[in-house]
């Protein structure tokens, strides 16, 4: 009985194995054992199996050790996996069960800044496998390393954030913003970014642009668990302005005047004021006197200032009394005055006869006719102005008093 490379038990197939090898290059072979049984009649009886002989060449992984019980700060990524005819990967468990196997989108291992220290274990296993029909089964070969390491966590520090003051037209920055953060100089530097370009160096910067700044420490000294890093900071700054706003009046000669007041333009957060008064958060304000007034739009998002909003509520007097004492002798618009200086007032007795033409900017009627004191009675007046471009007349009535 004897080995043969095919199958009938020719003599020029036979293996000699005193100077054959079977390896991973020349496998899988088919062998044959073929036997014949003979006697001394001549007769002979053979027989003849075969089976498949397959070698695999164990995986030899590199020396991981150097890996082993490592200190590192912030993150670790795991090193390149080697390659070769096996599979290797990284596996959260010994053994090389396929749902061990680590994800390579989670080949770096991080702790948050600020927390505690985590150690983590990680094995690597590389297999090459081959199907054994004579047993139906497979035929692993594998190697496998182990290591551990623990990856420590930077340090936290703040930033204030701040507010730059524009101005609400041009948009230049007039008062800028300073970055501190308050590292200790003999120990570290700060590269400051903003949408990820550098856009300096220092333990401050001084910031005239609005945006989202990232402050990357830079550490003078090499990081040496525990004694890592600071971690990088977002800081984020806004800008404000002073108001850019008009003022709308209710029409003149209303009984109930009211003010609105519109932002037309401004980055800011806005509060107002009438008169000097107390600072509120509407923009509205009702039943105002007569006469001249001043709203002051405030900014409180980075305080960068005022705007000042004059205006004029036109109300015409319901009396007056020309008795000679000086105080309200006569009678005019006197509102009217700025707004309205071409306005042109008539005066009028009860019946209807024309008394006096004035001018909001003149002195006024006296509540003479002709060297005359008309008496005590109610007269009529109107007013012809001009209001948002378009003619108006108004007519009233007003008491003289004696």
């Amino acid at each position: 009985m004897k080995y043969y490379f095919s199958s009938g038990g020719d003599l020029a197939d036979e293996i000699d194995f005193s100077n054959y090898v079977f390896t991973p290059n020349n496998t899988p072979q088919t062998v044959y054992v073929y036997g014949i049984n003979t006697d001394n009649h001549l007769a002979y009886c053979t027989e003849e199996r075969s089976f498949i002989v397959t070698v695999l060449e164990t995986p030899v992984l590199p020396d991981y050790s150097s890996y082993d019980n490592q200190n590192y700060c912030g993150e670790f990524t795991l090193p390149v996996l080697p390659s070769g005819n096996f599979t290797v990967n990284y596996y959260t468990q010994s053994g090389g069960d396929p749902t061990d196997i680590l994800n390579p989108q989670n080949y770096e291992f991080s702790v948050d800044p600020g927390s505690q220290p985590q150690t983590f274990e990680v094995w690597v296993y590389a297999e090459i496998s081959a199907y054994d029909e004579s047993t139906d089964t497979m035929i692993k070969c594998y190697d496998e390393e182990y290591f551990q390491f623990t990856v420590y966590p930077r340090l936290l520090f703040d930033v204030e954030e701040g507010i730059i003051c524009v101005d609400p037209e041009t948009n230049q920055t007039f008062q800028s913003f300073v970055l501190e953060a308050g590292l200790d100089s003999s120990d570290f530097n700060v590269e400051w970014y903003l949408n990820e370009e550098l856009v300096g160096t220092g333990l401050t910067y001084v910031a005239v642009e609005e945006g989202i700044y990232t402050a990357v420490p830079v550490k003078l000294t090499p990081e040496v668990p525990p004694d890592c890093n600071y971690a990088p900071v977002d800081v984020a700054v806004v800008q404000s302005s002073p108001a850019i706003a008009s003022v709308a009046v209710t029409s003149p000669f209303e009984d109930v005047a009211n003010a609105v007041v519109t932002i037309e333009n401004g980055f800011g957060t806005y509060i107002y004021s009438l008169d000097e008064e107390e600072f509120q958060s509407g923009n509205e304000f009702f039943d105002l006197s007569s006469g001249e007034h001043v709203i002051v739009v405030r900014d409180v998002l980075g305080y960068c200032g005022d705007f000042t909003l004059p205006f004029t509520v036109i109300k015409y007097p319901k009396f007056f009394t020309p008795n000679g004492d000086t105080y309200n002798d006569t009678w005019n618009i006197w509102d009217l005055r700025d707004e309205y200086p071409d306005a042109i007032i008539s005066i009028f007795d009860r019946y209807g006869e024309f008394l006096k033409q004035i001018s909001p900017s003149g002195n006024g009627w006296d509540g003479m006719l002709n060297g005359k004191a008309l008496p005590s009675t109610d007269y009529w007046f109107t007013v012809d102005y001009l209001y948002k471009g378009e003619q108006k007349k108004f007519k009233a009535h007003f008491a003289l008093k004696r």
